[in-house]
Formats: C-alpha cells, structure tokens, sequence
C-alpha cells in the first residue's frame, strides 16, 4: 500500500452520497501518491458512517493503528448520521473533505510522537490539491 486511501463501512442501506465518498478515494489515489516517509508508506483512513442499523458512536478520528511490518497507518473516520442525513452534497462534501484532512493531520501527529521521519508538507500540500479539486463546483 502507498499513498493514500480511503474505504468505507455504512451503518444502514439508506446513505445517498456513495459517489462522493468514490471521487473523493480516485482524487486521493491520483494526487496522494507518495511515499512520504521510508518508514511508513501509506495511510488507509475508513470512513465509518452511522446509519439506520448500526451506529459508532464517536466523530472525528478514532482507532489509529500502525502496522510496522506492512508500512501503513490506518484510522477510523466516524461519521454520524446529522452529518450527512438530510443536509446537502455541498456541506457533506465540505464536511467530509475537512474530516479527511483532520484525520491525516492526527496520523501525522501520531508518527511524529513516535520519532518517525515524514514529510508532513508535502502529504498536506498533496491533499490540498486533492481537497480543492473535490470542492470546485462542476459545471
């Protein structure tokens, strides 16, 4: 694994914004590319979204967890349902961008606390292209 991805879990068969969650994972594979340390090679952020049927019962990022062996950082991103239920793709898109970059700022600070080497510039730089091309309004 390298760069950065992005999987999702959905508590309920009611979610209607899937295809922000797939372009946003396409954008974060074609400009999160990496490596941005030698150490750790990707970061795999799962997006666990409340629903109807089961409910995670945080927000934010939760359960950072790093593999040494494979070389990645994965974290949970909980969202709840009044982040997404009746607002609109606008707001969660913002919501979720936002949410996104959060999470990989708190794995970033979690690296660091465990002295590992990491162009944190460069990851953040990276997103924010991958963050602006999600937001911009298509015509």
């Amino acid at each position: 694994m390298r760069g950065v991805s992005l999987a999702c879990e959905i508590g309920g068969p009611h979610f209607t914004l899937e295809s922000q969650i797939l372009r946003l994972r396409n954008l974060l594979r074609s400009y999160c590319v990496g490596p941005y340390s030698q150490e750790v090679l990707g970061f795999a952020l799962v997006l666990r979204i409340d629903g109807s049927l089961k409910q995670y019962g945080a927000e934010g990022t939760d359960r950072i967890r790093r593999n040494k062996k494979e070389k990645y950082i994965a974290a949970d991103i909980c969202i709840p349902e009044r982040r997404w239920k009746e607002v609109s793709q606008r707001e969660f898109d913002r919501y979720l961008a936002s949410a996104v970059k959060a999470a990989l700022e708190t794995c970033t600070a979690y690296l660091k606390k465990q002295r590992v080497v990491i162009d944190v510039e460069k990851l953040l730089l990276d997103y924010a292209e991958a963050e602006a091309d999600f937001l911009k309004r298509r015509q």
